[in-house]
């Protein structure tokens, strides 16, 4: 698990976990569609996130949409899935980033501040039927899923994909 302060938001910390093996993505993702505050978190499909730039420019542009009031979502953590695509549908990268029923490697950021507590790590564990893994971010990633996602199909391999696909982050 790590926690991620950028400097330029000192006022916002991410608490970023991953989790394999998972059981009950179905159920989370249930409870996620009630709206039950217990799972407020963005739970990521891990095979869609190429590496941790990918998700760190997706942190960072949600921080930017939020400061500049151009936020899509009404959550930080529903904007933060929704920056990982490059869809402007949101229910598009809800579907292609989100958790689905079928997810067994997931990653999950909790985006805390303006007074807001950090959750403990106990509440997280107690959503998550799963193994907590300290892998590096990108490892479960498809990457045949992920060029065909951000239609990069015809790519070279001696390309770099993360920073394809975080330029394409910044630039959306």
């Amino acid at each position: 698990m790590t926690t991620l302060v950028l400097p330029q938001f000192p006022e916002k910390k991410f608490l970023i976990a991953q989790y394999q093996n998972v059981k009950n993505a179905r159920t989370i993702r249930e409870e996620l569609i009630k709206g039950n505050l217990q799972f407020n978190y963005a739970f990521i499909n891990a095979e869609t996130v190429a590496s941790e730039t990918h998700l760190n420019s997706a942190i960072y542009r949600t921080l930017i949409n939020h400061k500049n009031k151009t936020m899509k979502a009404k959550t930080l953590h529903s904007e933060l899935i929704f920056n990982l695509s490059p869809f402007k549908n949101i229910m598009d990268a809800f579907k292609k980033f989100g958790i689905a029923d079928e997810c067994s490697n997931i990653i999950v950021v909790h985006i805390s501040g303006d007074g807001e507590t950090e959750p403990e790590i106990g509440n997280l564990d107690s959503v998550v039927e799963g193994e907590r893994t300290e892998e590096p971010i990108g490892l479960h990633c498809s990457t045949a899923l992920v060029k065909k996602i951000f239609k990069l199909n015809g790519l070279r391999d001696d390309l770099d994909l993360s920073t394809l696909i975080s330029g394409s982050i910044q630039l959306r």
